[in-house]
């Protein structure tokens, strides 16, 4: 398959489709409504005991190790030409081109 061109692209991507591909709602299946998280849900999920006891639960990855210099977008706009990010190392916000490449966090209420 193709590389989603954008960070909403990749998270959008994730819903379950139907046979003719559209997104399926509702709330029997745990592939539903993924999204980009705006840049306060992406700082509290990374103080969040709750959300880092589920992923470790699940056996699923950490969204960040100490002392690490990653960061992920966020749906929150900067300007016409930027977006918010957050840095995982030190919860800060940064503002950056959205041409430039970093990470993402798709998320799904549960």
């Amino acid at each position: 398959t193709e590389d989603p061109k954008s960070a909403i692209a990749y998270c959008y991507n994730k819903n379950k489709r139907d046979s003719e591909g559209h997104v399926v709602t509702g709330t029997n299946t745990s592939r539903l409504n993924w999204y980009l998280p705006a840049i306060e849900e992406l700082k509290a999920i990374l103080v969040s005991d709750k959300v880092c006891a589920t992923m470790k639960r699940m056996g699923k990855a950490r969204l960040h190790s100490k002392g690490s210099n990653e960061w992920y977008w966020s749906s929150t706009q900067y300007n016409e030409w930027c977006a918010l990010a957050v840095s995982m190392n030190d919860g800060n916000t940064y503002d950056f081109k959205r041409s430039y490449v970093g990470h993402v966090r798709a998320v799904s209420a549960f």
